[in-house]
């Protein structure tokens, strides 16, 4: 979903390049100045690092919220994967897990408010193998080891979701242990993903809430090579929702990890 930096640095679909240039120099000063009020006040919470969902990417999650709420899918598969979605009693179980981003929980927090409701034990799982594939500052995050997520300004103002009392009450930080360091990269990352998906035997299905990039480089590592798929080349739109089946192999090599790409299915927005 849209977050503040993007709504800052990149002109993005929901506006002309024209209405991008105009108001970039004043939206980088407005940014700046707000980044500095924040630092001097010592608030913990950032425009630019671990930058927040914007009004914008709230509403388009909630678009999303929406969707899951009606419950509908046109196909059988489509059916199924908005049942465990949505923790239905006779779906396979499954588990909430997210990047350790704030936008990336925020995301969950919003989409999946009814399926906590009505599971009081349900957590989302923070983990640190999602965080984002790069270095840029709104990939880095502010929220300290073990430490619950503070909500950002804008979601304090915000009535889609009690973001402040998931982050508190309903986020599991056993596993955050700060920002990704500097000797790890997203391959190593995706890797530790797929090995504790496995690890977890009583868990057939994990709802991510991920990073674009992340997804793609995902899937362009663990589609069949020769495999001339879309989700390779192209992001997954903001608060898209894409579903796959994750298989594992053991080999003399140790072992191998490969999305079968006839599962892949667009549940909402998709490519």
């Amino acid at each position: 979903p849209s977050q503040k930096w993007n709504d800052t640095l990149n002109k993005g679909h929901h506006r002309s390049a024209l209405n991008f240039v105009i108001w970039f120099i004043p939206n980088l000063i407005k940014a700046v100045l707000y980044e500095l009020y924040m630092f001097v006040l010592g608030i913990q919470d950032s425009w630019f690092y671990d930058s927040p969902l914007s009004q914008l990417g709230i509403s388009q999650v909630d678009k999303l919220h929406v969707f899951l709420k009606k419950g509908l899918g046109l196909t059988t598969r489509e059916k199924e994967l908005i049942s465990i979605m949505c923790g239905d009693p006779d779906a396979p179980p499954s588990r909430l897990v997210s990047s350790s981003l704030r936008r990336a929980i925020s995301t969950v927090a919003i989409c999946f408010q009814e399926r906590m409701k009505r599971l009081p034990n349900e957590t989302i799982l923070v983990l640190p193998s999602l965080q984002e594939i790069s270095r840029n500052p709104d990939t880095l995050s502010i929220t300290p080891p073990y430490t619950p997520v503070t909500a950002s300004w804008i979601e304090r103002d915000s009535s889609a979701c009690a973001f402040q009392d998931v982050f508190t009450n309903r986020t599991d930080m056993s596993l955050h242990k700060g920002n990704k360091p500097i000797n790890t990269n997203g391959l190593k990352r995706m890797k530790e993903f797929c090995k504790y998906v496995f690890s977890q035997r009583d868990t057939e299905a994990f709802i991510v809430g991920g990073h674009s990039i992340w997804f793609r480089a995902f899937f362009q590592n663990f589609l069949p090579h020769d495999e001339d798929h879309v989700a390779k080349k192209r992001k997954i739109v903001n608060a898209g929702a894409v579903g796959f089946t994750l298989m594992k192999v053991s080999t003399p090599q140790g072992e191998k990890y490969m999305i079968d790409p006839k599962s892949v299915t667009v549940i909402y927005g998709g490519f």
